[in-house]
């Protein structure tokens, strides 16, 4: 099996989900009716409300959670259809668990219910797929299989779906092979093992590049569509033990690293720095720090630009999740003073989601407006991307290679390589730093989750570079439709914004005019 999807791959195997690029977010039913309810509105209607939200930004598919079967009869399926809106389930009341008291018998009944649920649902036209997993251990991938293997006794012809955390499970997944895998990336983050430095964008946007190559390699091997996920949202973490939680995290350092670490987060939670603060409750003192801070502009579309530059055929964001009433009106420091005291007694610090792609009512969401229009960019180019497989080698190389990228594609039925330019420089910010900033680096982000300090490029950038032609071969630009001629240095040239990216072919006049038909003209 692990030899037919190296050989698919290498064959240039075509994808599997039709011609619609799917993008769009994760979704949770349970969460949407319990904010519902904080709203005194009725589910229904609350949940058609954010549908047409996500519908009028760009959203064609959701990763939506299916924790109550009736619920989703009444209320999600109905408005996946209204919207057109296509989802992977992620089934909740199926979902593989073996880190519990989870025996044969257990493993059987669920495996059953899901069978019996998916074989239900599995030719709904809205339905893409199934997940009862996600982010499996490396251990566990065999124990997966199996389970897999159970549900698909019941439900014949399943497609499963699975996004990976570690590339070692992907890597070693042995069959039923997933019809939908790839991986989470959350790259814009404060790595507390890294001395509590934060990622700067560069560093993000190279390192998700990085991932996305490694895990299509997995998908491709197996004949699954690649899906790349990746998150958006400010997500802080709370303490009032520093030294216990640095304890934790740090445990085999030596205690004197400890101790200066300690002290160097204080400093920071006293000057708001590195994404710290402090607040006094009852006494003590409260930490908090932005695990995430949200995406700076341009990101997003780079983040999305990068998965299509990839191969991706799904690009989705964690997560949509509209803010419960009784936070929406709040700041960060009364949220954190609330989940401080409902969980300082079980651990040293806990973790919460503070935005959300959803944004907060009344409040600006740039987030979510840049969403909506990288939808619009790359939907444009959907039929070449749907149909494209992914090349070891491009003729292409970019004049400036750490702002500029490129992947080649071939498409089955045509000759010649359609080339995925990606504009890669999205800013500037602080330090012009290209990795973490040390410690000296004074770096901060506000209430809102966003970076400080980060100023955005706001106008095409040209993106120069050389080609590699075989004989009767030309450059065209699937934009302008038009042939592009080379300047007196042998560089061609085309304008592509900051983040996002562009098509062009390599090859010859008829074949290029039958291909540029598949680009859509819409504005």
């Amino acid at each position: 099996m692990r030899m037919i999807g190296f050989l698919c791959l290498l064959a240039l195997c075509s994808g599997l989900s039709g011609s619609e690029f799917h993008i769009g977010v994760y979704l949770y039913d349970y969460a949407m009716t319990r904010t519902a309810q904080g709203y005194g509105k009725d589910p229904m209607q609350f949940a058609d409300e954010h549908f047409r939200i996500l519908s009028r930004n760009g959203v064609n598919t959701l990763h939506l959670t299916v924790n109550n079967r009736e619920n989703f009869e009444k209320i999600f399926l109905p408005l996946l259809k209204k919207y057109q809106i296509k989802a992977i389930l992620q089934l909740d009341f199926s979902y593989f668990k073996p880190e519990t008291a989870w025996t044969e018998a257990h493993e059987n009944i669920r495996a059953k219910e899901a069978g019996q649920f998916i074989a239900a649902h599995q030719q709904e036209p809205a339905i893409l797929g199934f997940s009862v997993r996600e982010e499996v251990a490396h251990k566990d991938v065999h124990a997966l299989a199996r389970y897999y293997q159970k549900i698909l006794e019941h439900a014949p012809g399943a497609k499963l779906a699975i996004v990976h955390s570690s590339l070692g499970a992907a890597r070693d997944m042995p069959v039923p092979d997933p019809a939908i895998l790839g991986t989470d990336r959350y790259a814009f983050w404060w790595e507390f093992s890294g001395n509590g430095y934060i990622a700067s964008p560069a560093f993000s946007l190279n390192w998700l590049r990085e991932q996305a190559a490694n895990f299509q390699q997995e998908a491709a091997a197996r004949g699954s569509d690649f899906i790349f996920v990746v998150t958006q949202g400010g997500w802080v973490f709370v303490t009032d033990d520093l030294p216990g939680t640095v304890k934790r995290i740090l445990k085999n350092a030596p205690d004197q690293e400890k101790e200066r670490f300690v002290q160097r987060l204080r400093e920071y939670a006293a000057n708001k720095q590195n994404g710290w603060n402090e607040f006094e409750h009852e006494g003590k003192k409260i930490y908090t720090c932005w695990k995430y801070y949200r995406l700076p502009e341009n990101c997003l579309k780079a983040a999305a630009w990068l998965a299509v530059m990839e191969g991706a055929r799904y690009f989705l964001c964690w997560s949509y999740n509209p803010m419960p009433k009784e936070l929406a009106g709040t700041n960060l420091e009364t949220v954190a003073r609330q989940v401080w005291v409902q969980k300082r007694k079980t651990k040293p610090y806990t973790d919460f989601g503070y935005y959300s792609l959803a944004g907060r009512p009344g409040k600006p969401n740039p987030q979510l407006a840049e969403f909506a229009v990288v939808a619009k960019e790359i939907r444009k180019f959907e039929s070449l991307i749907m149909r494209m497989n992914k090349l070891p080698q491009s003729p292409v190389t970019t004049e400036t290679k750490k702002k500029d990228f490129n992947r080649a594609f071939a498409i089955p039925g045509y000759n010649g390589k359609v080339i995925v330019l990606h504009n890669a420089d999205v800013g500037i910010w602080p330090y012009d730093s290209k990795y973490f900033f040390d410690a000296k680096e004074t770096i901060s982000i506000d209430e809102e989750g966003q970076f400080s300090g980060y100023i955005p490029h706001t106008k095409p950038r040209t993106v120069r570079f050389k080609v590699q032609l075989q004989p009767g071969e030309k450059v065209f630009s699937f934009v302008d439709k038009a042939e592009l001629t080379a300047a007196a240095d042998k560089l061609y040239a085309i304008t592509v914004l900051p983040g996002s990216g562009t098509f062009i072919f390599v090859g010859k006049d008829g074949e290029f005019n039958k291909l540029k038909e598949l680009v859509s003209n819409q504005e």
